[in-house]
């Protein structure tokens, strides 16, 4: 059943809602997620107090005891894999007292009661394997999660990784109702979406640089061609997490901003029954459902099927998109020390996809443009345009422990993609100002690709120091066949547009066989000490290599590169929550651009960066603050002379440098709250072009910020209603380009300033019984701004969206 509204009646019930809340603002400790069901501790011995507190912290829950309790005693410490439960009664062995489970998951401890002949009672310990919550990789169960992979490739804390990091859990998805990954970030620090309006692809970047390279499934890389680029559809994640800053110690090849981690959905240990319908604006209607859980009474087989449809207008005109997608998985445990998931996924996505833009205001008045085209302008030809992209995947993840030490790992996916894109582009105004020339564009692409990460994990002491050590050889291969096709399309009157030609299919300009490889090792070691300290130290060497051959002339050209990187950070965390951390690392990226002098490929681009940031979580609190600042710098950057395409040389820089600032919370009484605010200062320091030394890097926002709130009501006759708002600020972006108006002015320099905007979000929703019915709504007042402009094109942002939906689980 799907719940219908109009855009005015949404709003007023959003006004009426927000009115009768009264949503407090302070982020206050909170009760703690369920803690993962057995992991690592290395608690060393000392005294009781701080021993409990260390492992509570690692542990992810809240403890509390009187210190008078713990006053003089000692603890033999903690080493090895162990439920909370277990933990606890160990590190509390001989002491006379006992922890408590409260209904809510936090933990007290107390005097343990004493029975006759002087034995100590110590509680029955209640080990539970099956829950997942705030685990690395599976569900956080609220909007803070403590554990990651992102950040180490190991089940690490996010407080005690010394690089800003960010995890939006899928009860931050639910709640704003995103279905991309670029909508899943929209609240989290540093991260900006150049191109406004595109439903082909998550344009994003990070800290100013692009992320389509930087993007990971389950920390293998999403493979993607030269056009050829998945945009998963969230509803299969659990997860989707940020490192920023380089990463090319864990990854390879990367751009300095940083990387995207996407997490998909696991089998539970317990019975999942959902199904979920939706309908909205732009005609959406789609289909959903998620079911799982034991196949069998001891646990060691379960599965998770994850699927949907759907079927929408686009935001231009005459366009539609529909997409289908299934995602099963099954995880087999035949004992404690093994485990193997097999994962696979497939998602195809068809219509006329359709980006939004308008002629640039400058350009508008210097030929003085009639017609210029609002968001909802079609450029295109339904008779020709077309966007075709099928995406499957099959992989694992592997992993045996040997010993109290060693465990290993192995991770495999195979990706196969097809992509047929077709599309009339504009490529200009004619002098009368309303013949708008296109020119006829065909994309065509099959990959395969092969991703590998081999890892031995080992956990040990050598005196004070207890050592998290990752040895890792990770492997990847793509082979493409990439055609292109390039023609004169036909004119498009801007005043009295005529749609329905016929368009002859273009002649190839490219037709080209390209083979890229990468095989990397790496060595890392989270080491701690004194109770308080944590050093990470991480190195790399990676060899990477790639060949295109060209079926049209026979050509043919190779690359080798090799580099090493490495990275270097510590954070001390304070009993109260309280770690300040400082970092370096580095990145690098083969480039595809080729020295028109010596005909050889250039070398990598390469980046590092200096951070020093502080993270604050109260003990077992589920609130999590984080401050960093960062300077980022690339070098290699390929620089070309707009007024001679031959001379491209290898002499750019590029410089980000900025603060951000994060905010998330998760109250017992039902008020969640995330919060953010970033500033960007990134110019380009060295170039081909003098002109070009010191501008701003176009795209990339000064300063961004936002924040949302969702309050559910617990008790009384209005439990299960709810409502959330949020507020995203965008800061005005600048472009600077040459020669823009070659012709009417002669050369000149063109700085193109696009306004920064504020975007309104807002949410009902209800549950009861199994079933929650919501109303989603983003750019509330649909307001129709410019994500960016160049001298040329401006494009616009997404308007409004408003989705109705029910779903019910059993």
């Amino acid at each position: 059943m799907a719940v219908l509204c109009t855009p005015h009646s949404l709003a007023r019930a959003v006004r009426v809602a927000l009115l009768s809340v009264s949503l407090p603002l302070a982020v206050l400790p909170m009760a703690a997620n369920a803690a993962p069901a057995t992991q690592d501790y290395q608690i060393p011995a000392g005294s009781l107090d701080s021993a409990l507190n260390a492992f509570a912290r690692r542990a992810g829950v809240l403890l509390s005891f009187d210190p008078q309790l713990t006053a003089g005693r000692s603890s033999a410490g903690l080493s090895g894999q162990y439920p909370v439960q277990q933990g606890f009664a160990q590190l509390l062995a001989g002491s006379g007292l006992r922890a408590v489970q409260a209904s809510d998951g936090s933990f007290r401890i107390e005097q343990a009661p004493t029975l006759k002949g002087g034995e100590v009672e110590l509680g029955d310990i209640n080990i539970n394997s099956s829950t997942q919550v705030d685990s690395a990789v599976g569900p956080v169960g609220s909007y803070v999660a403590k554990r990651t992979r992102v950040g180490t490739k190991t089940d690490a804390s996010i407080l005690e990784t010394p690089q800003s990091i960010s995890v939006v859990s899928r009860e931050q998805m639910d709640a704003r109702g995103v279905t991309t990954v670029e909508q899943a970030l929209r609240y989290t620090p540093n991260v900006s979406v150049p191109y406004g309006y595109d439903p082909r692809y998550d344009w994003m970047s990070l800290r100013g640089f692009d992320s389509k390279s930087s993007t990971f499934v389950n920390s293998l890389p999403l493979a993607r061609s030269t056009y050829g680029i998945m945009r998963p559809d969230t509803y299969l994640l659990e997860r989707v997490e940020v490192l920023r800053g380089p990463a090319s110690v864990l990854y390879g090849q990367s751009e300095p901003g940083g990387v995207v981690n996407l997490v998909s959905k696991r089998a539970p240990d317990t019975p999942l029954h959902e199904i979920s319908v939706r309908a909205g604006s732009h005609d959406l209607g789609e289909l959903a459902a998620d079911f799982g859980g034991p196949l069998d009474d001891q646990g060691t087989l379960a599965y998770r099927v994850t699927m949907l449809g759907n079927d929408m207008n686009g935001q231009v005109d005459k366009t539609d998109n529909r997409r289908q997608a299934f995602a099963p998985t099954l995880t087999w445990r035949p004992s404690d020390d093994t485990e193997l998931t097999l994962l696979a996924t497939y998602q195809k996505d068809d219509g006329d996809f359709a980006f939004s833009r308008a002629f640039a205001p400058e350009l508008v008045q210097a030929f003085r443009l009639q017609g210029n085209r609002d968001r909802e302008f079609y450029e295109g030809d339904p008779n020709f345009n077309k966007f075709e992209r099928t995406h499957a995947s099959l992989g694992y993840e592997l992993s045996h422990r040997l010993n109290d030490v060693w465990s290993l790992r192995q991770n495999l996916r195979y990706e196969n993609m097809n992509y047929d894109y077709r599309y009339l582009n504009n490529n200009g105004v004619r002098f009368d100002g309303r013949t708008l020339t296109r020119t006829s564009n065909v994309k065509d692409e099959q990959f395969n690709a092969w991703s590998l990460d081999n890892q031995a994990e080992a956990n040990f002491a050598t005196g004070p120091l207890s050592h998290n050590l990752l040895l890792g050889v990770d492997w990847r291969r793509l082979d493409d066949h990439e055609i292109s096709r390039l023609g004169t399309g036909p004119t498009l009157d801007l005043l009295d547009p005529h749609y329905g030609l016929n368009v002859a299919l273009p002649g190839k300009d490219a037709d080209n066989d390209i083979m890229r490889r990468q095989t990397g090792f790496y060595a890392q070691d989270q080491i701690k000490f004194d109770e308080h300290w944590n050093l990470l130290l991480g190195g790399r060497y990676d060899i990477a290599k790639g060949d295109t051959d060209s079926n049209l002339n026979g050509s043919s050209v190779s690359r080798d590169d090799e580099a090493f990187t490495g990275r270097v950070g510590l954070v001390y965390v304070a009993d109260n929550g309280l770690a300040p951390y400082v970092s370096y690392s580095e990145s690098f990226n083969p480039t595809a651009a080729t020295d028109p002098v010596t005909n050889q490929p250039f070398d990598p681009e390469t980046g590092k960066q200096y951070e020093a940031g502080i993270k604050y979580q109260p003990d077992g609190g589920r609130s999590f603050i984080s401050v960093a600042y960062f300077d980022i710098t690339k070098q290699n950057v390929v620089s070309t002379n707009p007024n001679n395409p031959t001379d491209v040389r290898q002499v750019g820089e590029v410089r980000s440098k900025g603060f951000e600032i994060e905010a998330l919370a998760s109250l017992a009484e039902g008020l969640d709250l995330t919060a953010n605010y970033s500033r960007t200062d990134a110019r380009v320091r060295k170039s081909v072009n003098a002109w070009e030394e010191d501008t701003r890097m176009p795209y990339v926002p000064r300063e961004s910020a936002g924040a949302w709130l969702d309050y559910t009501q617990q008790s009384g006759p209005l439990a299960g209603l709810g409502a959330g708002f949020g507020a995203r600020y965008t800061g005005e972006t600048s472009y600077t380009g040459r020669n823009a108006l070659y012709g009417l002015y002669g050369p000149r320099i063109i700085n193109v300033e696009t306004g920064g905007y504020t975007l309104f979000d807002a949410s009902l929703h209800y549950k009861i019984d199994g079933l929650k019915l919501a109303v989603n709504a983003s750019n509330l007042d649909d307001k129709e701004y410019y994500s960016s402009c160049t001298e040329q094109a401006c494009y616009f942002g997404y308007g409004r969206t408003v989705t109705a939906s029910a779903t019910y689980d059993w």
